[in-house]
């Protein structure tokens, strides 16, 4: 079964998230290496202050409001720097070196840790993988994998998750 109750999911997730001020607090060097980033000096920035609450959308899903736009930036600029885009496209030529990429990632770990691993949720979803899992068992399917160092919870695009039996 997929489909989850909406007040049980939100329910885990604000029990997995805890506080989000401590949350918040401990990812501070995360959050202004990003704002310097992608903050024009004229610009008004201050939703990166707000502090993060717990939001649930109209499907049920909870989510991070602050982080999960934070997470959002992250994920372009990861994207960005991945598909080797020119330095010019990348927060208006502001992030020079993948050292800058790897500051800013922890607000895209955390937004999947509070988010997406939540125990619940995996019982209610899981399901899902399993099947393709024993689908994949079955057929014997056998493809070369390729893998990345250090991408917890930031799954590039295109990826997959390897089994070998």
């Amino acid at each position: 079964m997929t489909d989850t109750d909406p007040a049980t999911q939100l329910a885990a997730v604000k029990q997995k998230a805890g506080d989000l001020s401590a949350h918040q607090q401990a990812l501070q060097p995360a959050v202004l290496a990003l704002k310097n980033a992608v903050c024009l000096p004229e610009a008004d920035c201050s939703f990166f202050e707000n502090p993060w609450q717990m939001k649930q959308g109209k499907s049920g899903k909870a989510s991070i409001d602050g982080l999960s736009v934070l997470a959002n930036m992250v994920e372009t600029l990861r994207l960005g720097w991945s598909e080797n885009l020119p330095v010019s496209q990348l927060a208006w030529g502001k992030i020079t070196s993948s050292d800058q990429i790897t500051a800013i990632l922890p607000l895209l770990t955390e937004n999947y840790d509070l988010g997406n691993d939540v125990l619940y949720t995996a019982r209610k979803r899981g399901s899902i993988l399993l099947n393709a899992m024993l689908q994949g068992a079955e057929q014997g399917v056998n493809k070369t994998a390729d893998t990345l160092p250090d991408t917890r919870g930031n799954i590039p695009p295109g990826s997959s998750l390897a089994f070998e039996r």
